[in-house]
């Protein structure tokens, strides 16, 4: 099942309760983002009359009643808010059944397709999630109605994507990307998952990049991205998107993970130093292994702890390449470097200059470290002092978007 988290509300809450949502956000299997047409303008599309197929005289009675008309209004309201409780709570089959009562109601209503089409796919049933879909975009098609047909081509495309049909789910993504607008994150992150299962790094890579142009906030395509660059060999980019990733979404199981993977990407090389050609980030991989081994890396104090070893490592090398432009103009640079140069490089440059930064350290590290973990609860007004700075606009850097 595809993995969707958006966690930009979540940022702007760095205290107990911004743990809280992040972790159930990262709980699910998919986003509740993917509702792209939120159900409360099912009235405002009920009243259209460009939704039904029929003329005003043959309009039903309780489209022309106003009595009636706002009942049934009330009725799929609470239909629909109780079957999208019934899915957050992960009961997918009453959640099926309160969306299909609600489609006896209004059969022409995409938005309900949607939900039932999500929470199939939720269930398990992507045979069904597909069925489902694909009416929803007819019905979206047929009566050019908008609201939820980018959603739609998305669930269809996943669905496709767990039915082993994955040129289709391609096919179905790039159709969408060029029915909508380009800057769909949510798409070209399902786009790029489903490359990576198909075994196209280089593609997917691309399409996650995309991802986090429109949306540099989605948990998931700086994780995936991150992963991809890891078994690429591509060090300093993967350390970059691990690092992000953890300060969107640091407490959950997957965070774990990702910081575990950073700790290896930090680790000494042992005098033994294997470079990938990374493009323009081919140097910066060179300097990362350069910096992370016992015999050029200075300062190292005995006592330091792991997570205060991990730290100075940190601040070193996003310093240091931030300070190297040239690194920038390599004769195979990839356009899609674009997102580190641009974003990743200054972003952490400005952190690791900042009285935060070991705020930073501690905060990504909560989930894989039981030190980090602990001095987090015992300092909550330094995480919130960090959120703060981190939304504050600095003049040297307007473009760099704000957590």
């Amino acid at each position: 099942m595809k993995t969707t988290l958006y966690g930009a509300a979540a940022l702007k809450m760095p205290s107990e309760q911004l743990f809280q949502q992040t972790e159930c956000l990262a709980s699910r299997t998919a986003s509740g983002a993917l509702r792209s047409a939120p159900f409360a303008l099912f009235a405002l599309i009920l009243l259209s009359a460009a939704f039904f197929p029929v003329s005003a005289q043959e309009a039903p009675s309780w489209i022309t009643g106003e009595e009636n008309s706002a009942d049934l209004e009330e009725k799929i309201d609470e239909l629909m808010r109780t079957g999208i409780y019934y899915h957050d709570e992960g009961d997918y089959d009453k959640a099926i059944e309160c969306y299909k009562e609600a489609l006896e109601l209004a059969p022409e209503l995409p938005g309900i397709y949607y939900e039932l089409a999500f929470s199939y796919l939720y269930r398990g049933d992507p045979e069904d999630a597909l069925q489902y879909a694909q009416k929803g975009i007819d019905i979206s098609i047929a009566g050019g109605i908008e609201d939820s047909l980018a959603g739609l081509y998305d669930i269809k495309g996943s669905a496709l994507d767990d039915l082993d049909r994955h040129e289709e789910a391609v096919a179905v993504y790039l159709e969408a990307l060029d029915r909508f607008d380009v800057n769909n994150t949510r798409l070209y992150y399902n786009l790029g998952l489903t490359y990576y299962r198909m075994g196209e790094r280089d593609k997917a890579r691309e399409s996650l990049a995309q991802s986090l142009l429109s949306d540099s906030f989605h948990p998931s395509s700086n994780l995936l991205l991150g992963k991809i660059c890891y078994e690429q060999g591509r060090k300093s980019q993967s350390l970059y998107c691990l690092c992000y990733f953890l300060l969107l979404e640091p407490y959950t199981d997957r965070s774990a993970e990702a910081y575990s993977t950073i700790k290896q990407l930090t680790e000494a090389a042992g005098g033994i130093i294997t470079i990938s050609n990374t493009g323009s980030f081919t140097a910066a991989d060179m300097m990362l292994s350069l910096l992370f081994t016992d015999a050029t890396d200075g300062g190292s104090d005995d006592e330091e702890t792991p997570d205060e070893q991990l730290m100075r490592k940190l601040e070193r090398f996003f310093s240091f390449l931030d300070e190297q432009p040239d690194f920038k103009k390599a004769a195979d640079y990839n356009p899609t470097d674009d997102l580190w140069w641009d974003f990743y490089v200054p972003f952490f440059a400005r952190l690791a200059k900042s009285e935060h930064f070991r705020t930073f350290c501690r905060y990504i590290g909560m989930s894989g470290s039981a030190e980090s973990g602990a001095w987090v609860e015992e300092n909550e007004e330094k995480i919130e002092a960090m959120f703060g700075w981190l939304n504050e606009e600095p003049e040297e850097m307007d473009d760099v978007p704000r957590l």
